[in-house]
């Protein structure tokens, strides 16, 4: 084989490993993933062995360059998406919004598990821009004052009905984790730590 028949071969290859992702990624369970990576192993070990065997008229050095950048060109592509979609969906590059600008009401905390317990209440969004997510610090107390616990807690606010705009209020319900159910007579307070609008 020459340098252009091992060139085709390996696209071939590479082809096929897509379409066969492509076409039962989704149709398959965790033991068929596993089945379809052994599957695309083999035809890479077997393209590897193929082209490492001799073949006097193929340049291998350029065979291995034009394989190694489309795959090194893909793999930077991935890369700016899964970037791009981290910066997207992560509330840390947003814009941030004054808590002084969010109102919540009608609070309340209960626990319904030995450690977890639903935060629950409304948010009304003061803030010209709209917003969309809100980190709070949920702190517990004894009957005397004592700190007994903190955690904060993240509520997503953009969902299928979006953001929430200026001078709107929204429902929420969001899960929080402590270390473990209070005693009798426990008190509460909250506190918005942080407050950000998607882009």
């Amino acid at each position: 084989m020459n340098t252009k028949q091992l060139i085709v071969l390996w696209y071939t290859g590479l082809i096929v490993i897509v379409i066969i992702f492509a076409g039962f990624g989704d149709a398959v369970g965790g033991q068929g993933h596993s089945a379809l990576l052994i599957a695309s192993i083999i035809i890479i070990g077997g393209l590897l062995i193929f082209t490492f065997k001799k073949h006097p008229e193929a340049n291998k050095k350029r065979v291995a360059l034009w394989i190694l950048m489309p795959i090194g060109g893909i793999i930077t592509i991935i890369i700016i998406i899964m970037m791009y979609t981290f910066w997207r969906e992560s509330p840390v590059f947003w814009e941030k919004i004054s808590v002084n600008n969010i109102e919540t009401t009608n609070s309340r905390l209960e626990f319904y598990k030995y450690n977890e317990a639903k935060f629950s209440g409304q948010i009304k969004n003061l803030d010209q821009k709209n917003l969309s997510w809100i980190k709070m610090r949920i702190t517990i107390y004894d009957s005397l004052g004592n700190r007994l616990d903190r955690s904060n807690c993240e509520i997503w606010l953009n969902g299928r009905l979006g953001g929430v705009q200026y001078s709107q209020t929204r429902s929420f319900a969001a899960s929080i984790w402590f270390k473990a159910k209070p005693p009798d007579n426990w008190k509460w307070a909250r506190t918005t730590i942080d407050a950000r609008s998607s882009p």
